[in-house]
């Protein structure tokens, strides 16, 4: 009898726990089922800058009543509700309102990825010589990493008027090779320059070292904003008083032009009868 009794017991407690161990497994498998179900992968949203040209970095040489420069912006995901895309602009010295415009913030519009910042230099900022750099970033929706910022780099463009570019340039200043000054200011000249296409064209300076020498043909070239050149070929003086004979281009020397300020900057090797350099790096500085 009593064997029997703990027999039936046994039985009874090896069914109840196989019936929760049932139920337990039964109510993981639902709630898995549940999670699979409801869990529906969901891209991040975050703003990126769209490379213009492949770069996150743009020269913008700002034009007298030119255009603003644009700039794409994109964020991850489509929504049904306009998102606002706050901006940041750091610079060590361009400042807001004085050396460009541009809004704290964009909207991306409903069902749309991306839109366009308008970012406008300001040309009376930005006196020959001046260049800044702009550094935009994003504010409040992060930005996917290596696309989160934006660098514009600024400085002035004025059309080439070759009229502007001829006559007298009465403040032509002489420097030496280490850059001391040398002689002026006195008066020398530009005339006869010519286009010889759209971006180039050739001239003469006329009075250069103030000594009598003949004048001198040279061509520009501006099809560079930013990098306009000035080249002198290899050419007789005609001044046997001065000591100079013969006179070239100083390669890796600064010889450019500017067209808002209508001023030369050439280095010249002075060579001897020979050709045997006298001088290198001997600057002429022509304003008018």
């Amino acid at each position: 009898m009593m064997t029997n009794r703990i027999t039936k017991i046994s039985v009874k407690l090896m069914l109840a726990t196989a019936l929760v161990s049932a139920l337990f497994f039964s109510a993981c498998k639902k709630n898995n089922y549940s999670v699979d179900l409801d869990e529906t992968p969901t891209a991040p949203t975050a703003s990126q800058f769209v490379p213009i040209n492949g770069n996150l970095r743009v020269d913008y040489f700002v034009r007298n009543g030119g255009p603003a420069i644009k700039i794409p912006i994109g964020i991850t995901n489509v929504s049904g509700q306009d998102r606002e895309v706050k901006l940041t602009y750091t610079s060590r010295n361009a400042q807001s309102g004085v050396q460009y415009n541009a809004p704290s913030s964009i909207t991306i519009k409903a069902g749309s990825a991306i839109d366009t910042l308008n970012f406008q230099g300001i040309f009376a900022g930005y006196p020959t010589g001046r260049k800044d750099t702009v550094k935009i970033k994003f504010s409040g929706i992060p930005g996917v990493e290596r696309k989160d910022s934006f660098e514009v780099v600024i400085q002035a463009y004025c059309d080439v008027v070759l009229a502007n570019l001829t006559g007298v340039f009465a403040k032509t200043n002489e420097y030496n090779g280490s850059g001391a000054f040398s002689w002026g200011p006195y008066t020398a000249g530009v005339r006869n320059l010519v286009a010889t296409s759209a971006t180039t064209a050739e001239g003469y300076f006329m009075n250069l070292y103030d000594y009598g020498w003949a004048d001198l043909k040279f061509t520009i070239n501006w099809a560079t904003p930013g990098a306009f050149t000035v080249a002198v070929p290899l050419q007789a003086v005609n001044s046997p008083a001065s000591g100079v004979s013969y006179v070239r281009t100083s390669s890796g020397r600064v010889n450019t032009f500017s067209s808002c300020d209508n001023t030369f900057t050439v280095s010249l090797d002075l060579l001897d009868a020979n050709q045997a350099v006298l001088a290198t790096g001997y600057q002429f500085r022509l304003a008018k």
